[in-house]
This record gives structure tokens, sequence and C-alpha cells, in this order.
């Protein structure tokens, strides 16, 4: 999460020891944040600690209403820092997804998180509408270009698995008016475990949502998620010519 010239990286749940390690590998229900002030990161994560008090009203935060949430104890889901107020842009809003309990106990559970107003507090988005994912993990949720309107796409969900295997489906989220929407994308491209960047193509001059350069979501065997005409499509076509963007993974 940028913020002026500081930067934090949080982490939600996992499985593993953790940044202390600890003896005993387990799956955690904890968030962790690792900041950078002045270009120099900090030499340890610190725990961020979620209130025991609980905020019986509903608020707003980024503009969809929610309540207070509890934060399960999950590995495998999947988190992006979205600008959700376009008002404030210095409000960056993480996004939660997904997730398992254990082998059998796939989540579709969605979680807001505002880490410089709210950092001890969960959000859970009270009117979701749409074509909700399925319970899964092992998923990537990517955030889409900044759009402005009353219809703002958000991220993208794609692949994942649940107890009965690898997923197919991908999905974006949006955000309208003061409510979460799904939109599932037509067409298959089955992913678990997989990387996911948003790369914006100068060598494409297809238009995405109608107002901005078409970004594909590359991932790491060259599949690509585009828009174009209104329509949303999975394709499979090599992205060869976005080659010098994505030297950053």
């Amino acid at each position: 999460i940028p913020h002026s010239a500081d930067s934090n990286v949080y982490v939600f749940g996992g499985h593993g020891t953790g940044p202390r390690n600890d003896a005993s590998s387990s799956r955690s229900g904890h968030i962790y944040c690792l900041s950078s002030r002045r270009g120099k990161w900090a030499e340890s994560w610190i725990r961020q600690e979620l209130s025991v008090k609980k905020f019986d009203d509903e608020k707003y935060v980024g503009g969809v209403r929610v309540r207070q949430a509890s934060f399960r104890v999950l590995e495998g889901l999947a988190a992006c820092s979205v600008q959700m107020d376009i008002s404030d842009d210095n409000a960056p809003i993480i996004i939660i997804f997904g997730g398992r309990a254990g082998p059998g106990h796939p989540s579709n559970d969605l979680y807001l998180y505002d880490p410089l107003n709210d950092s001890g507090v969960l959000w859970s988005p009270i009117d979701v509408r749409g074509k909700i994912p399925s319970p899964r993990w092992g998923h990537t949720l990517t955030a889409l270009p900044e759009r402005h309107g009353a219809s703002r796409r958000l991220a993208t969900l794609v692949g994942g698995r649940d107890s009965a295997g690898v997923m197919s489906t991908a999905y974006v989220l949006a955000c309208v008016d003061s409510h979460i929407e799904w939109e599932k994308v037509t067409g298959e491209i089955g992913l678990f475990h997989h990387i996911s960047k948003n790369v914006i193509s100068r060598k494409y001059t297809k238009k995405m949502f109608n107002d901005s350069a078409s970004p594909r979501l590359t991932f790491w065997h060259q599949k690509a998620i585009e828009k174009s005409r209104g329509d949303i499509e999975v394709t499979q076509s090599m992205i060869e010519d976005c080659n010098e963007n994505v030297t950053d993974y």
C-alpha cells in the first residue's frame, strides 16, 4: 500500500510458522504489516491486532455499506489494494476473498480492510449481488485500473480450487453505488496457485471500459483476460509484445 513516500505490505492469514518462525506450522487468522519509511524497510513484521470491541452500527468503507466481521483462520486466500473512494486518492482499501479453513472447507468470504483509518477492524459488505463466486482457495484477485462513474470495476478473480478440483471460472468485482456486485466472465481459464499481474500495453489499441487503455491480466503461462467492445472474454493469446512490461515480476 503506497502512502505518500512510504509503503506497507500486508499479509492475511496463510499457513506456516509465521514471521517469528514458531516451532510448529499452522493456519493463521492474523494480519501482519511490513513498513517502509523513506526507502528503508522495517526489520520485522508487526501484527495488526483486531479490535475486540463490537461495532453494531453499519457504516461505509470506500463508499460501500458494511458491518464488522470476524477474520477466520484461513490459508490460500487472495487480496489486492483498490481505490474504492474516488473522492480520496490517499484512501486505498484492501479486498480479501476466499481461502480455506481445512482441506474440505473452502470459503467465499469477502472482507474489506481500511489500513489507514481502521487497521484494527475487518468489514463485510452488507449488500453483495450478481453471480457470487463459489468457495475456493489458491486463486488470484487482481486490481483493475481506476475507473470513475456509478459502476467501478475494481478487481478480477481467477481460478483456484475446491475439494473437487481446479476451478476454471473467473469473475469481475465491481462497486455499484453502495453495494458490491460480481460479474462472471465467459469462457474457461483453469488455474491454481498461479500469479497474476495487470499489464497496460501501449501496442493494444482496443479500449477497456470505454475510457482507458486495454489492460491485460497476465499469468505465468501467458493466459490473459481481455475486455473489448463491452464483452468480457477469456483468451489464451501470447503476449510477447508485453514482455517489456512484466519484467518486474
